[in-house]
Order: C-alpha cells, then sequence, then structure tokens
C-alpha cells in the first residue's frame, strides 16, 4: 500500500526502459496521512490493516458481508459496498479468491472509480 502511495514502481519501470540518466525525478507520491482506506473483507487481516493504517494517519473505512461488532471492528466505520468504493482513497481487497469474487476486478474497474487509483 505504501509503495502503491509513493509510486515506488515508477522508477523502477523507467530503469527497466533504460531512462535513468538527464531525466527529471519521478514524483514524490502521496502521504498516506489523512487519506480513506477502504477495507474490503473485515476478517484477521483487514483487522491488523486497520491498525497499521491508523498508525500512519489514515481513517478506516470497512465493507463485509455483515457489519462487526463495535468491539471486533474496533469501532471502525461500516459502510455499504458502493460507498466503500466512491468514498476510499485507497481500497484494500482482503477476502479469498474464490469464483464468486473473482470477477470483482471486472465488474468494478478502476475506471468506474471517482477518483484515480494510485499507479
Amino acid at each position: 500500500m505504501l509503495g502503491a502511495l509513493r509510486g515506488f514502481n515508477l522508477p523502477l519501470l523507467n530503469l527497466r526502459k533504460g531512462e535513468f540518466r538527464g531525466k527529471t525525478a519521478p514524483p514524490l507520491g502521496h502521504d498516506p496521512e489523512g487519506k480513506v482506506l477502504g477495507i474490503l473483507g473485515m476478517g484477521g487481516i483487514g483487522r491488523d490493516l486497520k491498525k497499521k493504517a491508523e498508525a500512519l494517519g489514515m481513517r478506516v473505512q470497512y465493507h463485509n458481508r455483515n457489519s462487526l461488532s463495535t468491539e471486533l471492528s474496533g469501532g471502525t466505520k461500516y459502510v455499504g459496498f458502493e460507498e466503500l468504493l466512491g468514498t476510499s482513497d485507497v481500497i484494500s481487497l482482503n477476502v479469498p479468491l474464490n469464483v464468486s469474487n473473482r470477477i470483482f476486478a471486472w465488474k468494478y474497474p478502476h475506471s468506474s472509480l471517482p477518483r484515480a487509483p494510485a499507479p
């Protein structure tokens, strides 16, 4: 997540293309502080990611099949699926890959999101 926000992959891609001399410096990327992290799947991994994101100063919201208890969610805001997509700066998919959710990337391409995703 930090690598995507900071544009970590861009200098590597330029290096592979041989574009590393005399070119402008790569953009610095985005600071995670103040960004909204949308967690799809608030199981153990999602809850662990929530703690790390909050330590970075991110606001966290989640969507799960069912809303979790306040104790289990740690007070994190539960939102509907469409709201999660529409209001998150960063989206983390923490669901098992199976036939029913494999189509997620095709059904909801990043071009349909209201903001451009991190590179």
